[in-house]
């Protein structure tokens, strides 16, 4: 893959490419299939792109009984955010789906190639800026009425991507804990929505295919 393709280096001159290019180290690595790439709660020292493949991305809940699998495709750049601040650390586990490609650039290449270059530095506030106003905005989005809305954003809400297939494991009793609603209620609702496609449940796991068609209002 052409680095011009990857965020943070769009848009950028090809002469001063060619100058990052040769005065950036880019640490270039495959995976194979089922390799955990990086682990949740590892020390985060590169900003990580990947260049091309499939992977699973996976986080736990505080109380470590429920998880949320993300499945990602490239070009992806795998949680910069964290790069920087109070915790400098992967806050999923990362495994490849596929075999894959990617490359690392080190923090301190990072702080440089910002200083030195206006695109990229701009690339990188904006991505940043993003995240954060994004996030801003969940905690007022007007609250959902119903138990199938509260489900929905319940999922939503754990995402990073609001499309793709993802799985969750959780127990019908934990959701319904998290939901504060019965869980002869939940499981109604949700054996609804997989009458309609949009979800399979099976002992201890909520698979959606396509979180996109979930999130489409019904009429």
């Amino acid at each position: 893959m052409n680095l011009h393709q990857l965020p943070l280096f769009q848009g950028i001159e090809h002469r001063d490419m060619q100058n990052i290019v040769a005065h950036t180290r880019f640490d270039f690595s495959k995976a194979e299939a089922g390799q955990t790439i990086v682990s949740e709660g590892q020390a985060m020292h590169h900003l990580l792109f990947l260049l091309n493949g499939t992977i699973y991305a996976t986080r736990l809940s505080d109380s470590r009984r429920y998880s949320f699998t993300e499945t990602l495709t490239a070009p992806q750049l795998i949680h910069p955010e964290h790069l920087f601040g109070l915790y400098p650390a992967y806050p999923r586990t990362i495994v490849a789906a596929t075999d894959l490609n990617l490359v690392a650039v080190g923090k301190d290449d990072v702080l440089r190639l910002a200083k030195e270059n206006l695109v990229f530095q701009l690339n990188l506030n904006n991505t940043l800026a993003t995240l954060a106003q994004k996030a801003l905005r969940q905690s007022w989005r007007t609250a959902p009425l119903t138990l199938r809305q509260r489900i929905t954003r319940f999922i939503e809400s754990h995402c990073t991507h609001p499309a793709g297939e993802k799985t969750i494991r959780i127990t019908m009793q934990e959701l319904a804990a998290e939901l504060h609603a019965n869980r002869i209620y939940v499981s109604r609702v949700l054996n609804d929505m997989q009458s309609e496609g949009l979800l399979h449940v099976s002992r201890g796991i909520i698979a959606i295919p396509a979180l996109e068609k979930l999130l489409t209002p019904t009429t």
